[in-house]
Order: C-alpha cells, then sequence, then structure tokens
C-alpha cells in the first residue's frame, strides 16, 4: 500500500480501511468490466506525478481501473480516491435498462460490490480509495481535512446541473499544475460540452477535447513537463519529493487562501481555510 493511501485511509476512514473488511462473496462480485483507457489518462499521470487521483463517479471501475494501473505500473506513491454513491443517478433511475444494471434487493444497489470486485480481480486495491459520498459532499470533506487533487477525474454525465455543480466544487480543490478532466465530451454531447466551455471560458483557460473527454491545465503553478517526458517514478510506500501543491485561490483573496498543510505520504498539501 502506498503511504499516500495509508495516510488518506486514517483521515477518512479513521484508519478502517474498506477493503479489509469486506465479506468474502463482496471480493467475488466484480463483473472482468474493461478499463475505461482514454489517451489523456496516461499522459496526465506521466506529466503531473500525482499524489491524490481524484475519480468522480466511479461506477464499476472503469475510469479508476484505467489511473490506478498507471499508478501501479510505474510504482507511485499515489492513489486513486473513487467518489460515488454507488446507487445510481438519475439517468440509471429513469431509464429502465440501467435501473435493472444496479441490480436493486431490498433496496440496496449490487453495484459497490461489483465496484470492489473489479478492482480487487484487477489486483489495485492498494492504489484505489472508495470514497461512498456524492460528489458535493465528498469536495465539502476533502476542503474541510484541507486535501487537495493533483488529477480530477469528472464523469459527471449530460445534466447541465450536474457539470456545474461538479465542477464549481472540485476546481477549487485542485491543486495549481493539476488537471482536470471531464467527460462524456464527444461531438454529441453538446449540453455537456456547452457547461465545459462555458466554465472554462470564464477563468480564461483553454480545454483540449479529444476522445470524447475534456483536458484543462490548472494555471498558476509550476508548469507540468511535457507527456514525452519521462516522470520520476517513486517506489511504492516510499516518500515523494517535497513539493508544495497549492490549492487554487478561488473568489477573492479575503475569501480563501492557504494557510497551513499537512503531510500526506511525504507530500506536503495545502490546506484551504475560509474567512
Amino acid at each position: 500500500m502506498s503511504r499516500v493511501r495509508h495516510d488518506l485511509v486514517t483521515r477518512i476512514w479513521r484508519g478502517r480501511d474498506p477493503f479489509l473488511e469486506l465479506l468474502p462473496n463482496q471480493r467475488e462480485a466484480g463483473t472482468g468490466i474493461t478499463s475505461q483507457d482514454n489517451s489523456f489518462f496516461a499522459s496526465t499521470i506521466e506529466a503531473t506525478h500525482p499524489g491524490i487521483v481524484v475519480d468522480v463517479g466511479a461506477g464499476e471501475g472503469g475510469s479508476t481501473i484505467a489511473f490506478a494501473r498507471e499508478l501501479r505500473d510505474r510504482r507511485m506513491n499515489a492513489v486513486v480516491v473513487a467518489i460515488d454513491t454507488f446507487l445510481g443517478d438519475a439517468t440509471d433511475w429513469s431509464n429502465d435498462e440501467s435501473f435493472e444494471r444496479l441490480d436493486y434487493e431490498s433496496g440496496r444497489s449490487s453495484l459497490y460490490p461489483r465496484f470492489v470486485g473489479n478492482i480487487l480481480c484487477a489486483g489495485l486495491g492498494n492504489f484505489v480509495l472508495p470514497l461512498t459520498l456524492d460528489a458535493t459532499t465528498a469536495a465539502a470533506l476533502f476542503s474541510r481535512l484541507g486535501i487537495a487533487a493533483n488529477v480530477v477525474h469528472l464523469d459527471a454525465g449530460n445534466e447541465a446541473a450536474s457539470i456545474r455543480s461538479y465542477l464549481q466544487a472540485w476546481w477549487p480543490l485542485l491543486v495549481s499544475g493539476g488537471v482536470l478532466i471531464g467527460g462524456p465530451c464527444g461531438d454529441t454531447d453538446q449540453t455537456a460540452r456547452r457547461e465545459y466551455q462555458s466554465f472554462f471560458e470564464t477563468l480564461s483557460v483553454e480545454p483540449v477535447y479529444k476522445g470524447g473527454k475534456v483536458r484543462v491545465l490548472k494555471p498558476g503553478g509550476a508548469a507540468a513537463p511535457m507527456a514525452s517526458e519521462p516522470a520520476t517514478s517513486v517506489p511504492t510506500g516510499a516518500e515523494t519529493p517535497a513539493s508544495e501543491p497549492q490549492p487554487d485561490g478561488e473568489g477573492t483573496e479575503e475569501s480563501r487562501k492557504v494557510v497551513s498543510s499537512f503531510r500526506l505520504g511525504g507530500r506536503p498539501v495545502g490546506r484551504p481555510e475560509t474567512r
């Protein structure tokens, strides 16, 4: 287990690793889902050398597996925090076929056991930490604990309101020089594309669209190396090089600023505080 994951288990889960308290049948519930590999995923991990990757809307684990595999293969001291209620969203509940995939029984969905099974079957448990909260509640928790993310992936669907709320919640928690990836954002996803475009135009940030996703580099920090440059790998559990990633000071200087930091797996992480 990476030191970063261990520290987040301590801070978020009070030391109770959710993967260590599973019933035997929960470990075998995976469906063998194919990871949702995207060209942005590998290049982003290589360029940013993240400590914390946030995957919002983890579902059955396709994108989580893709990110975690990159961390494992590069032996990085890092973790993917997989955020989802694992209860389905409005699209799932309003579509008969999607609702059936949630496999509800006695009012409980089987999506979370399937997610866990997929992660463990892929051998990636040491690089993934589930957080069973909705996106905005999880963002509020990160803010309260002073945890910033190096990479944020938003699977926000096509609902305009959801996309806006996800962006408003997670952009301030992304470090300067970090990367946000959002989607679906293909040619047929016009509503989603307009919402992303509108949000980033307000910030004077230029997004890049490719493979049904949008990718944005957050300005204000040291520029991330080009994806073609080799990233420096750190053995699992070792401390990462000291650096000072800072959450963005959204709003005015009076409303938000970094006042202290805690050390997460050897990596200082800015603690935002609202006055």
